[in-house]
């Protein structure tokens, strides 16, 4: 008999914590937390992983020189995509990227300087 109460009590008690979690405004705010980790997690993640555009390629070296021959001209960086390219930048998913490219390519890091507002 003890046990049956004490399963039915302690059964009670998860389901009180589990509305508690899910309607109560303590239980919002723990979900846009752990939602709000989860996605940092993740771009650390990523950061912590993101390497050269050119690391894991086939002609790696070719591919290497071609990307970093680019940071050598600024109008690559000032002119738009030609008409009709379909191009999307993704800010969140490149900055990794990019980061890992100004630590080789020394022209990248001088072009950076020399086009972003003081």
């Amino acid at each position: 008999i003890f046990n049956d109460i004490s399963s039915t009590v302690i059964k009670g008690a998860q389901q009180l914590k589990h509305v508690v979690e899910e309607t109560s405004i303590i239980g919002g705010f723990t979900k846009e937390h752990e939602k709000f980790l989860t996605e940092k997690r993740t771009q650390q993640r990523r950061e912590e992983a993101a390497v050269a555009p050119w690391i894991g390629y086939n002609e790696e070296d070719d591919m290497k020189n071609q990307i970093l021959a680019l940071s050598k001209e600024k109008r690559n960086f000032l002119r738009n995509p030609p008409p009709g390219a379909n191009y999307h930048f993704d800010m969140a998913a490149l900055y990794p990227v990019a980061l890992a490219t100004l630590d080789v390519d020394e022209n990248l890091k001088q072009m950076r300087f020399d086009l972003v507002p003081k």
